[in-house]
């Protein structure tokens, strides 16, 4: 799966809480607690404000001094991931 291609959407009803480097993301609808690391809480922080996943990947790779070849498959499989749990959902 090729993200750069794809559109997501944060998914409404997740409720998120910041604490320290640790993201708390909620679900009401089936009542589950997701622990997310801070790369992932910057992405569903990035979604929140509509940027697409060019806009994603540049701003990761600014924060942390990286090339995009260097974390397009974590970024990738966090993207997998959270789709699985129900945070995030293509558009």
């Amino acid at each position: 799966m090729n993200i750069k291609d794809m559109k997501y959407a944060f998914h409404q009803d997740i409720i998120i809480r910041n604490m320290g480097e640790t993201v708390l993301a909620y679900n009401p609808e089936n009542s589950d607690m997701y622990e997310l690391n801070d790369v992932a809480g910057e992405i569903l922080a990035l979604l929140k404000e509509e940027k697409d996943m060019e806009e994603i990947l540049r701003e990761l790779c600014t924060g942390y001094n990286v090339q995009e070849e260097d974390i397009l498959e974590d970024v990738t499989e966090i993207i997998e991931r959270m789709m699985e749990l129900g945070i995030i959902k293509a558009k």
